[in-house]
């Protein structure tokens, strides 16, 4: 199933906007301390979900070589070959040096790629096995942007690919899509290690912090392409839609209505699960709320409010 990823980060850009425009208004110092927050959030929200097609290509070109021809793994595309050729792994590098910096306390130098070996590796799996289309989405940023603005790469670009390796944290770190006898080795000999990430603070990742409560909210108008199909898309087209979105100087409201579901339907569930998971580890500005409002057809509200810094 294949849901809407085009006008979704146009509408993600423009709700992180409206966002930043009133906290840079009431100058909150954990924004602000970036002069180009504004291009870093154009960069993070278009990008962020670019290469998701790719993530189901293999999967797409596997079923349709084993259908049609009856010839399993045809058509598998194969990046383990250009991870160091095609300079994935200085991209990759960029990524690792920010992630240790920001959430692990570590400057890396010296000798860094056999220091952080695991590291390495786990990016390796997930763009050359998984193809998490996060992880992907931003390769294909920075390689756009050491070809065409080497200059501005590691100060605008950087900051706004690894919001977009992280926008899906638990997918991404923790999923569990591989072979049983390699499954998540590499993220979990980090958790062991002590070095698993906990907590995504607007003050130290505002682009992070932003880009995950915005992807969470943006849930109206994104139909799945069977669905577009379908005769009858109306139920499907509206599983949920916008109710209200209010941003002042107090902070950010958004209820999502579904205008068929009951609150123990399971797509329903689902969202409610994801907002609930989300609020766990994220920490917003001091002195501006965020608040996501998820309504069934009932009008009954189950309100996700995400916890200040302390």
């Amino acid at each position: 199933p294949y849901r809407d990823h085009y006008l979704h980060q146009f509408q993600v850009f423009l709700v992180g906007l409206c966002i930043l425009d009133k906290l840079i208004a009431i100058k909150q110092p954990d924004v602000i301390r970036h002069s180009d927050i504004d291009i870093q959030w154009l960069i993070t929200s278009s990008f962020h979900d670019m290469a998701y097609p790719l993530q189901l290509y293999e999967d797409w070109a596997k079923a349709f070589f084993e259908e049609s021809l009856n010839i399993p793994d045809l058509g598998k595309l194969d990046i383990k070959s250009y991870f160091v050729d095609k300079s994935l792994l200085s991209t990759t590098g960029f990524l690792v040096n920010t992630l240790c910096e920001r959430y692990f306390d570590k400057s890396l130098k010296g000798n860094w790629l056999d220091q952080e070996k695991e590291l390495i590796l786990f990016f390796h799996d997930r763009i050359s096995r998984t193809k998490h289309h996060s992880i992907l989405s931003s390769i294909y940023l920075l390689k756009k942007a050491q070809s065409e603005y080497p200059e501005r790469l590691e100060e605008i670009f950087v900051p706004s690919a690894l919001a977009i390796v992280l926008h899906h944290y638990e997918q991404v770190f923790k999923e569990s899509k591989l072979p049983s006898e390699d499954r998540d080795i590499v993220w979990n000999n980090l958790v062991k290690a002590g070095r698993d990430i906990k907590l995504i603070d607007f003050k130290t990742d505002p682009l992070t912090c932003l880009l995950m409560l915005c992807d969470s909210a943006q849930e109206w108008g994104r139909p799945k392409l069977e669905q577009l199909r379908a005769e009858d898309i109306k139920e499907d087209n509206q599983r949920f839609v916008l109710e209200k979105c209010k941003i002042d100087s107090s902070g950010c409201s958004i209820s999502i209505k579904s205008p068929y579901l009951e609150s123990i339907d399971p797509k329903f569930v689902n969202k409610d699960n994801e907002l609930t998971r989300l609020r766990t580890f994220l920490r917003v500005p001091q002195d501006f709320s965020f608040e996501i409002i998820l309504l069934d057809c009932s009008d009954s509200p189950r309100p996700h409010r995400f916890m200040c810094n302390k």
